[in-house]
C-alpha cells in the first residue's frame, strides 16, 4: 500500500491543512506503478497535479532516484515542482 497524503492551502480562511488522500494498493512497488497510483488517487479526487508545488517521500531509492524513480517520473512529466523533500528511513 502506498499512502497519500496532500497538503492543501485554504485561501478563504488562510491556513494550510494535511490530511489523509488514498492509500492505493501498488502490488508491486515500481516507481512507474507508484507513479501510477499516485496520478490516478489525484485524479479520483479532481485534484491537478500540475498545480503541485512540493512531492514528499522517504529516501528509499525507488522514491528517489534520479535515473528511474517516483521523482525522475515527476520530472519526465515537466511538473512545475519546486521542492523535494525525502525523510530518511528510521
Amino acid at each position: 500500500m502506498c499512502i497519500i497524503l496532500v497538503r492543501v492551502l485554504d485561501v478563504e480562511v488562510g491556513n494550510v491543512k494535511t490530511r489523509f488522500l488514498d492509500m492505493p494498493i501498488v502490488n508491486i512497488g515500481t516507481a512507474s506503478n507508484i507513479f501510477i497510483a499516485l496520478k490516478a488517487s489525484l485524479k479520483k479526487y479532481g485534484l491537478d497535479f500540475s498545480k503541485a508545488m512540493a512531492f514528499m517521500s522517504d529516501t528509499a531509492n525507488v522514491m528517489k532516484g534520479s535515473r528511474s524513480g517516483v521523482q525522475k517520473l515527476i520530472k519526465n512529466e515537466n511538473l512545475p515542482l519546486r521542492h523535494w523533500v525525502h525523510l530518511p528511513l528510521g
